[in-house]
């Protein structure tokens, strides 16, 4: 457009300047053609300032829509993503190296407990915990019924790549677990290769099954030996700092630990819970874990200067369910100094076909200064799955166990897929007896020994739906110690030697859904 507008003028100059060639010269024309040629040089300086104030907006416009452009780029690349995998929304920042994501378990059981009926407190003895008239009268009756055995609802993610964290709430659960608590709440530095450092309120690793997340679980409950020795200084929302490392086939952890979230006491608890893992050997078809663990409780919670027994532990389970929860088994206050909770754990599968199992000893050392002997108890489980539709579990080095079972086809309503079906048995028992043939004042505790099968069929309909139905055969084998306010107090407290355990059965349903 510049170049065209200097041609014109410059052929407007050569036409004027050949039209006055062409005629004849005078003084007033000189003077005429000057004044032209002055005119058309002013028109032409005019034109090319106009020109170049055209050529910087177009400039400007240009180096406008690139800024422009690359702002938007910026944006879009700092706008958080969202993402949903399994039902789980995750926002994850445009670098990401942040994210948060949305996590909720809901766990609704259902249990029918099959007992003899009811009799009188004077004849019918079957009894609970210690030392709690409640759980006297119940034994003889559990609750038929249902319990939202969790319901829990939080928020995990990651702060500049190498810091995680997990605020998790619990609004269901019973026992142990009672609901309106804090599950998780903790932050973990993950910066070295293959080492994870904890800080806060979560469930250690303490051995295989404790290991096993509850929305993986083969039963709707642990085996009691498990739960039993993860009571000591493990569970859900227990204070502490921990340290993980694993590579492929290798697992290894360490944590101290104190009381439960919100749990007060004079001084509060302080044990070391520490396991190690391996996968043995692993093939396409067969792969073996062995591992070994240990709970070590250093000092008990303190009941004060004032207290009859001043550093009291108990262990006490129900019997592998929860929508009752009353304990059948049950050691009462032990004052206790220390405390050794050894476990050895194997682990398999073949194919389709999942075996796992542990040994457990809990080993008191009672507090100095008594004349008692020291007692130690002892469980045991073994467990296997077999998947009708041929899926297999595959070895997790970050929590050094088997991986849950998933779907291979999710179950569909247009029949292309029907989800997971399994088939489960267990069996398991957690003996708190120690020489029960001494009366309690003598050092000999009665706490009874539990004896458990479980028949379990399981169906996951995809990653986040299951439905478990589990059938059990329950004996426990207790004699009451007679002492007086042991089970309450009066008619209450069967005479010393009667048996105080029963026979039952219970059938059991679990509808869970995670995210």
């Amino acid at each position: 457009m510049r170049g065209a507008r200097l041609l014109l003028a410059v052929s407007l100059v050569s036409s004027a300047c050949a039209g006055v060639l062409s005629a004849p010269v005078s003084a007033a024309s000189k003077d005429d053609l000057k004044a032209q040629i002055d005119a058309l040089k002013k028109q032409i300086a005019e034109q090319q300032a106009q020109l170049e104030a055209l050529s910087a907006q177009v400039q400007d416009v240009k180096t406008s829509s690139v800024n422009q452009f690359a702002e938007e780029r910026r944006i879009r690349a700092e706008a958080p993503k969202l993402s949903i995998k399994d039902a789980r929304p995750t926002f994850e920042s445009g670098d990401g190296k942040s994210s948060i994501s949305l996590r909720g378990r809901l766990s609704l059981d259902y249990a029918n407990y099959f007992q003899d009926e009811a009799g009188a407190l004077a004849a019918d003895f079957r009894r609970g915990s210690f030392g709690d008239a409640t759980e006297a009268s119940r034994a003889r009756d559990l609750n038929d019924g249902t319990n939202f055995r969790r319901a829990q609802f939080g928020i995990e993610g990651k702060l500049d790549t190498v810091w995680q964290y997990s605020l998790s709430y619990e609004f269901g659960g019973s026992g142990q677990e009672d609901g309106g608590r804090i599950q998780d709440l903790y932050l973990q530095y993950s910066g070295i290769d293959g080492v994870r450092l904890r800080a806060g309120a979560f469930g250690p690793s303490v051995g295989y099954d404790d290991s096993v997340s509850n929305a993986d679980s083969l039963f709707l409950e642990r085996a009691s030996p498990a739960e039993l020795q993860r009571q000591i200084a493990g569970a859900e929302g227990r204070t502490g700092v921990a340290g993980y490392a694993n590579g492929e086939d290798w697992f290894a952890s360490l944590a101290v630990t104190g009381a439960p979230i919100a749990t007060q006491s004079f001084d509060e608890q302080l044990a070391l819970v520490g396991r190690a893992a391996f996968l043995a050997y692993k093939s396409s078809d067969v792969n073996i874990h062995v591992g070994a663990n240990a709970t070590y409780l250093f000092r008990a919670p303190d009941q004060g200067p004032d207290a009859a027994q001043r550093y009291p532990f108990r262990l006490r389970d129900r019997p592998e369910i929860r929508v009752d929860s009353t304990r059948l088994i049950d050691t009462g206050s032990i004052n206790t100094d220390t405390l050794l909770a050894p476990g050895v754990e194997f682990a398999a599968t073949f194919q389709n076909v999942y075996v796992q199992g542990e040994h457990i000893w809990y080993q008191f050392e009672r507090e100095l200064g008594g004349a008692l002997p020291d007692p130690d108890f002892s469980g045991w489980y073994i467990q296997a799955a077999y998947a009708f539709t041929g899926e297999t579990r595959s070895w997790n080095a970050a929590n050094g166990i088997f991986s849950g079972l998933k779907p291979a086809k999710p179950f569909s309503v247009d029949g292309d897929g029907w989800g997971a079906l399994e088939l489960a048995l267990r069996y398991s028992e957690a003996d708190l007896n120690f020489r029960e043939d001494l009366v309690p004042a003598a050092g000999g505790i009665r706490g009874g020994e539990q004896s458990a099968w479980t028949v379990g069929l399981n169906w996951y309909v995809n990653n986040n739906i299951r439905f478990l139905l589990d059938y059990q055969w329950v004996e426990i084998d207790r004699l009451s110690t007679g002492a007086a306010n042991a089970y309450g107090t009066g008619v209450f407290v069967p005479p010393a030697g009667a048996q105080i355990g029963q026979d039952l059965e219970i059938v059991s349903l679990r509808t869970q859904f995670t995210f």
